[in-house]
């Protein structure tokens, strides 16, 4: 069984979706550190001549305190939202299909907290997209509290999901996880790196990356989304950097 970690992120980009599908199990790990720089409160969208970010607006007491704890400030982001969609997307040959699955997915909903929100669209999604990966939250999962390093943090939540056999990892956290890589030493399970290679195919405009979900859905509609997400440009290796399969054929 492949297990997968990830922040529960605001409508991200087509690399989680990928990671998501490529997974049996994955945690939301809504008991990280919120980050204001990271995509726990806003995406990256495309404008007429460049990209930019829509933020949810957060209480600001609440930005030393993890994701599950963070308060949404703003009760009328909403409006806010599909206003801003309208005026970068609406010549997008897929608007009023995306526009109409977000508004599904919102509508009639007020969420007091921002990982409430994110883990909603996350599930409103999944379903679209018909990924049957199972989802878990790590504060279901983490009681006690967790230990104090980010490896340790991760051994953590793995040792609870036992049927593991590979744990997923992304790219980015190579670095930290080869400065840990002790704790991994007698656990049951492979670590699997996964990079994503190319994100240019994703956008209508040749070269963004990180764009929302939301762009890949106004530029190629939810069934080629599918495709998409199935099919991302991907590498898998070891901690030795060495190139592998994530399943044998």
């Amino acid at each position: 069984m492949i297990t997968s970690i990830h922040q529960p992120e605001f409508m991200s980009w087509i690399g989680f979706w990928n990671k998501m599908y490529l997974s049996d199990v994955m945690i939301l790990y809504d008991t990280a550190q919120f980050n204001h720089s990271n995509y726990h409160h806003r995406c990256k969208l495309e404008t007429v001549v460049s990209e930019n970010w829509f933020s949810i607006p957060y209480n600001k007491k609440d930005k030393f305190k993890v994701i599950s704890n963070v308060r949404i400030r703003e009760l009328y982001w909403k409006e806010r939202f599909f206003n801003i969609l309208k005026e970068y997307y609406r010549k997008h040959p897929f608007y009023n299909e995306t526009i109409n699955l977000l508004y599904d997915c919102l509508k009639d909903r007020e969420f007091e907290y921002l990982s409430d929100l994110n883990i909603h669209m996350i599930l409103f999604f999944k379903k679209k997209f018909n990924i049957e990966t199972l989802l878990l939250k790590s504060s279901d999962l983490t009681k006690p509290p967790l230990v104090s390093t980010s490896t340790g943090k991760i051994v953590d939540m793995l040792n609870k999901v036992l049927e593991t056999k590979i744990y997923l990892a992304g790219d980015g956290s190579y670095k930290y996880m080869v400065k840990g890589k002790k704790e991994f030493d007698n656990s049951p399970y492979e670590i699997v790196f996964r990079k994503v290679n190319n994100n240019k195919t994703i956008s209508s405009r040749v070269g963004r990356y990180g764009l929302s979900i939301i762009d890949t859905l106004m530029n190629n509609g939810l069934e080629k989304t599918k495709y998409l997400i199935r099919n991302v440009d991907v590498t898998f290796f070891d901690f030795e950097k060495n190139i592998r399969k994530l399943k044998e054929d």
